[in-house]
């Protein structure tokens, strides 16, 4: 433990412990318990500069996160550090290596998890080239909900996962939340053509109140992003202003933002300048909890709105209700009388469900939990999963020519499983006939 200088001075909050590093390696490996208090980390270097927050152990270690290095200039400043008896920092390591195989048990086969750390909402999800890109809300200091990044991954098949660095770490403006990406084939931005655009919500450090909207560009087809330099790109006056999705309509963007528990909806020529044009929801679905995550697509000739809710699903906790109607560009304007509530499932392992940006065929996939319990799973490694990839399709009823929303497994994923289970086993995949049963 030679090569970690630790220069400690008044644990008041505001004068920080110091650690400097007299050998280079890639990562200071950090130990964690996660019922300790949080210490700010201040990661300092000629490169960059970035915060987050990590409950150092004090009396135990349960695992350790890593903390990339940036040469040997780096050092770290630890506000609201523990004290100098607590266990962690005799057991601060570095290493040029961090061990992320498998270590749970519960880990699943074939739905989406981290290597480690935590993750909830799906974001930016999109596909290009073959490919489908999945990017998440992800802490990479913890198995536990905190520094809000975007982690990412892709797939080919939903079976098998590369996984990547992380995309977007938070910045001056705050931490990154959901949000959404598309791909501007026509160079409506000035990007280029092809440009892989993000926008996600940041929310302000101390009690994330303060949210606004930003834009993120990749060149490289989504792998790097560089923020846009006048960010924010979408503000308004409200606590809850977050989770933009954005869809082409016709010849313009259409923009799609959760506002406490409606919607407002923008318009823009180029993803830069942005038009106020409606808003939905007043008087509309479930209001028991504050609208997350919307996502919009069409669906057999209809326009299908997906809105995550928090707390307010039919079982308790987070849920995913949704509206079936029209859109022109400028209003949604739903078919159902105004206290008609769907759910898209009467499962409670299914929230922040969202659609990919132009796939072969309508896919969306949701976070497999719910905020009742997500943060108390038991696994230590990582935390949370993602379902398996849907598909949808309208059922209208005959007697009031409403619809309802149909989800199916994506067939390309389903070929994937050739045998199918004779009984109910511990594991299994399970197919039910649900013909002539009505909603």
């Amino acid at each position: 433990m030679s090569a970690i200088n630790i220069t400690r001075t008044h644990h008041d909050g505001f004068n920080p412990a110091i650690i400097k590093f007299s050998s280079v390696k890639k990562y200071l490996l950090v130990p964690i318990e996660e019922e300790a208090p949080e210490a700010q980390f201040y990661v300092i270097s000629n490169n960059h500069r970035y915060i987050f927050n990590i409950r150092l152990a004090v009396k135990n270690v349960q695992y350790y996160v890593p903390v990339e290095l940036d040469g040997p200039e780096t050092y770290l400043e630890i506000y609201r550090a523990p004290k100098e008896d607590a266990i962690g920092w005799s057991k601060l390591e570095l290493s040029d290596t961090y061990d992320d195989s498998d270590h749970e048990y519960y880990r699943p086969v074939y739905h989406f998890a981290p290597k480690y750390g935590w993750m909830n909402d799906p974001n930016g999800l999109f596909y290009l080239d073959g490919t489908y890109h999945l990017f998440y809300q992800y802490n990479p200091f913890a198995s536990t909900w905190g520094n809000m990044s975007w982690g990412h991954a892709t797939t080919k098949d939903f079976v098998h996962f590369d996984h990547h660095p992380v995309a977007l770490l938070p910045d001056e403006l705050g931490a990154i939340f959901s949000g959404s990406i598309v791909v501007d084939k026509e160079n409506t931005a000035g990007f280029g053509k092809n440009a892989v655009v993000a926008f996600y919500t940041n929310a302000n450090r101390e009690d994330f109140t303060e949210q606004q909207n930003s834009m993120a560009v990749s060149t490289d087809g989504g792998f790097t992003f560089k923020k846009y330099e006048h960010n924010p790109v979408v503000t308004f006056d409200c606590p809850d202003f977050r989770d933009p999705t954005l869809i082409r309509y016709k010849n313009q963007w259409n923009l799609f933002i959760a506002t406490k528990q409606w919607i407002r909806i923008y318009s823009s020529q180029n993803l830069k300048e942005w038009k106020f044009e409606s808003e939905f929801g007043h008087g509309i679905g479930n209001h028991e909890g504050v609208w997350e995550c919307p996502t919009v697509f069409e669906c057999d000739g209809k326009w299908v709105m997906l809105l995550n809710i928090n707390p307010g699903g039919i079982f308790g906790g987070s849920a995913t209700q949704y509206f079936i109607g029209d859109f022109d560009g400028h209003e949604f304007k739903c078919e159902f009388p105004p206290r008609v509530v769907k759910w898209m499932d009467y499962g409670k392992d299914a929230y922040a469900t969202v659609a990919f940006f132009q796939p072969p065929v309508v896919t969306a996939i949701a976070w497999m939990s719910n905020w009742e319990y997500g943060k108390v799973v038991p696994s230590k490694q990582f935390r949370s999963a993602f379902s398996i990839p849907r598909t949808f399709k309208l059922v209208e009823c005959p007697k009031t020519h409403q619809h309802t929303l149909y989800s199916l497994p994506l067939p390309s994923f389903e070929a994937n499983f050739k045998n199918k289970a004779d009984k109910i086993t511990e594991a299994c995949l399970v197919e039910l006939d649900l013909t002539g049963v009505t909603a």
